[in-house]
């Protein structure tokens, strides 16, 4: 068990560090590309697509913390209806839905990922197109592992009432 959750330490810390990568990449990359633009004329030809896909990269993984850290958008409107002490099983439930919603997302993103493979596109430059989508059914996967085990914590009661609805604890 403390294997596993060393390596989960470290796919979070490498989700944080290439998240922090791209953002500082994608805020120069724009910036220089306003400034040729703006004062000489020209610009990096693959720097727009470059953007978009550091955007997208962004993306995925800003999403994957957001599951690791419970901070994921909810609707969680219909679990108020119900009493409290059925609530943390609602949400369980909730839980398992998104993961399923999650690995249904992964494993269509993944027949994507190797049609575009095989189709051999190029994204720009030389660069594969399927490489440029692969953090879409890896970020799914991921998501999807992250809200079974909040399953599992909900329905076992590990997590707190106000963490099952989604509101701050205290009064």
């Amino acid at each position: 068990m403390n294997k596993i959750m060393r390596l989960h330490g470290g796919l979070v810390g490498l989700e944080r560090g290439l998240l922090a990568f791209l953002l500082l990449g994608m805020l120069l990359l724009a910036v220089a590309q306003i400034v040729l633009r703006n004062f000489f004329g020209s610009g990096f030809i693959w720097g727009d697509a470059a953007v978009r896909l550091m955007v997208l990269w962004t993306a995925m993984l800003g999403a994957m913390q957001a599951a690791h850290h419970d901070e994921h958008i909810r609707i969680d409107a219909l679990i108020r209806f119900f009493p409290d002490r059925f609530r943390h099983r609602v949400s369980a439930l909730m839980e398992v839905v998104a993961a399923g919603l999650c690995g249904l997302a992964a494993w269509h993103a993944a027949r994507f990922v190797w049609m575009e493979y095989v189709d051999g596109a190029e994204a720009f430059g030389h660069l594969p197109s399927w490489l440029c989508a692969v953090i879409i059914p890896i970020a799914f996967a991921i998501m999807a592992l992250r809200f079974l085990v909040g399953a599992f914590k909900q329905w076992r009661g590990e997590r707190g009432e106000s963490e099952a609805v989604g509101q701050p604890e205290g009064p």
